[in-house]
């Protein structure tokens, strides 16, 4: 290998180390308010083109429960107990504060899905989704 084709070989990998082959950098922070009507909120995270590792936090001022779904469709928000327990990658009942962590293959969207727990009649908080 010549001198210039090792320098080129170096310059790329260097290229790529500082650029990054992964997904792209994700820290979305998203508030809720549910009552009422309102029983249950979505929010979504795009599909990457990499596997990534998803840490998913919620903090509520009452208690709610959290589920982590992949390729979750269109309606999620409307999706009876049964079906959230069946198509979640991860789930919390019945808290306030709680640390989800879910391996997401390439192409795969996130969402995450918050509703009241149990008798609670109103809850507001935060989502946060970081990779």
């Amino acid at each position: 290998m010549t001198r210039r084709n090792l320098f080129a070989a170096v310059v790329a990998v260097g290229v790529l180390a500082v650029v990054g082959c992964g997904p792209n950098k994700l820290n979305e922070v998203k508030q809720f308010s549910l009552g009422g009507d309102n029983a249950a909120q979505t929010f979504s995270a795009p599909a990457q083109g990499a596997a990534q590792t998803v840490k998913v936090e919620v903090t509520s001022d009452n208690m709610v429960d959290v589920y982590v779904l992949l390729n979750a469709p269109a309606n999620a928000q409307d999706m009876e107990e049964k079906d959230l327990k069946a198509k979640a990658a991860a789930s919390k009942m019945a808290t306030k504060s709680e640390t989800l962590t879910v391996q997401v293959p390439a192409s795969q969207t996130v969402t995450v899905w918050v509703g009241r727990s149990g008798v609670t009649q109103k809850a507001s908080g935060t989502v946060k989704m970081t990779n």
